[in-house]
């Protein structure tokens, strides 16, 4: 790689570059004492670690299909279903770069990837489905991902999906499912496939994300009551076994099954139109999970508790799947009327009191006197207020 260095006694920085396979020194003109001569001088050092990648490129093959593949086969080898959705995303990627005849990491730049933030949300791109701004951020970030992954190559010098400060937009709110929805979600599962009906059941009495519903039968034991799912990243998280689940399980462990439910290609797309057929299009899957936070907040359960059952590794994410009506509230404006209560009747013997002292302790005490009493507390002698 070119670098650049000084010279005793000369005002120049002087660059060292390679040319084919010798290696030359040259003075830049450029003074080393002047700081726009050495941001020049440094310009033109970059300019032929370029050339030189450029040329290294000619005898490496850097063309996408000749490394991304098995780079994905060797970073993501222990976590399949992050290796499938990247290389879902990664077949976008190269639907654009095909109509623009990008072939090579050398050819990416920032305008291009600005470019494919409007073709992927453009509803007339032909070949994928038009997508939100931030599944594109998204997708940008796995661009940038593989571009580190030249760089540490050698096939560019730096990373143009680095850095760009595109900001997500903010994600619609999962809502929590009320009874009279679950009550018409089980009506209508009755007709769908049976890993929707045995994901449903299981999300809902352990609050499990959707890829979680698909368990190893050697993970559950139902002698000791206890469940392990495998989360993302591939985490082991343990968690009791609701009672509401044995039936269930028994049934599965007794027809032979190797898994709870075999999860199809596109899981979340299948609850998405199920839900848009009977009517629920608000809701998604996910909105278990945010249905047995809520519900285990409601009924008092501490939270580091809940946090464990669900597999909530931090306070933070774990209030966000909280959902309280104005009606959950309630027992907050009930407390604090109780302690206003019990304070008024506090002020009232602490005024009566003090008269009676003042009286001399005769024991007589007039309503004339009260009301003087408890107008100088600021209160109402007949309401108390």
């Amino acid at each position: 790689m070119a670098s650049l260095f000084r010279r005793k006694g000369n005002p120049f920085w002087w660059l060292y570059h390679r040319k084919g396979k010798k290696w030359f020194q040259r003075s830049t003109k450029f003074r080393h004492d002047v700081s726009a001569d050495t941001r020049k001088a440094r310009e033109l050092c970059a300019r032929h670690n370029l050339d030189e990648l450029s040329e290294a490129a000619r005898f490496t093959d850097s063309r996408w299909e000749a490394w991304v593949p098995d780079f994905f086969a060797q970073r993501y080898a222990t976590m399949p279903a992050t290796k499938k959705r990247y290389e879902t995303s990664w077949r976008t990627w190269l639907i654009f770069f095909d109509k623009r005849a990008v072939e090579r990491p050398a050819q990416v730049n920032y305008s291009l990837i600005m470019g494919f933030l409007r073709w992927r949300s453009d509803p007339n791109t032909k070949g994928v489905y038009p997508c939100g701004r931030n599944t594109a951020i998204f997708e940008i970030k796995i661009l940038g991902t593989i571009l580190g992954e030249a760089v540490r190559r050698g096939f560019i010098v730096t990373n143009p999906a680095r850095g760009l400060g595109l900001a997500k937009l903010r994600p619609r709110e999962k809502p929590e499912i009320t009874p009279e929805e679950e009550a018409l979600i089980r009506l209508k599962l009755r007709d769908c496939p049976e890993w929707m009906q045995v994901g449903f059941e299981i999300a809902m009495a352990t609050g499990c994300r959707l890829r979680e519903t698909s368990i190893d039968m050697r993970n559950v034991d139902l002698e000791r009551g206890c469940i392990h799912f495998v989360q993302k990243g591939g985490r082991i998280h343990s968690t009791a076994l609701s009672p509401e689940l044995l039936p269930l399980m028994r049934s599965l462990r007794d027809k032979g099954h190797r898994r709870t439910c075999e999860l199809p290609a596109l899981p979340s797309k299948e609850w998405w139109r199920f839900f848009r057929r009977i009517g629920l299009p608000h809701l998604c899957f996910h909105c278990t999970r945010v249905t047995v936070v809520t519900r285990l907040c409601r009924a008092g359960v501490p939270e580091r508790v809940s946090m464990r059952f669900v597999g909530h590794s931090s306070t933070t994410v774990h209030r966000i799947y909280t959902r309280f009506a104005v009606d959950d509230l309630q027992p907050c404006v009930t407390a604090l009327m109780k302690f206003a209560s019990g304070t008024r009747k506090t002020n009232c013997e602490v005024v009566s009191s003090a008269l009676h002292a003042a009286l001399g302790g005769s024991g007589e005490q007039s309503e004339d006197n009260l009301c003087v009493a408890h107008e100088s507390s600021g209160q109402d002698c007949k309401t108390g207020i």
